[in-house]
Order: C-alpha cells, then structure tokens, then sequence
C-alpha cells in the first residue's frame, strides 16, 4: 500500500458505518488553527500521546476539544 498523499482522502467502513479521512497538507498548522468554535460538529482528533505532549502550547485548542 502506498503513502497516503497530503490532501487525500480516506474511507474507512466501521460496524458504526462509513466515516472518512482527510490528510490536511498543512498538518499540524491545520491541527492548532482548529477551535470549538470553528470545527465540525461531527470532528473527531486522534492525536498520539507522545505528539500532543511535545506540541501542547500550539495544539491547547484542538487538544480541549470534546472529542
């Protein structure tokens, strides 16, 4: 399988249904912009442990989101 490429997106089928992906080419700076007031309803951020560690200042935002 290849690399997915910035800006693709992906499907995933899960017992709950069908839920896409989007690799932002802008990454993390895409991550820290994101805040309750402008992110989707429905968002949902896995971020790894270790990441949002090293990145907390620029990712407080997105890190006291909901979900």
């Amino acid at each position: 399988m290849s690399e997915p490429v910035p800006g693709d997106r992906l499907a995933i089928r899960s017992h709950k249904g069908v839920y896409e992906v989007l690799f932002d080419p802008r990454g993390i700076e895409a991550l820290a912009a994101l805040t309750a007031a402008n992110a989707p309803p429905n968002i949902h951020v896995l971020i790894d442990e270790r990441v949002a560690a090293l990145h907390a200042p620029r990712l407080k935002n997105v890190l006291a989101l909901p979900s």
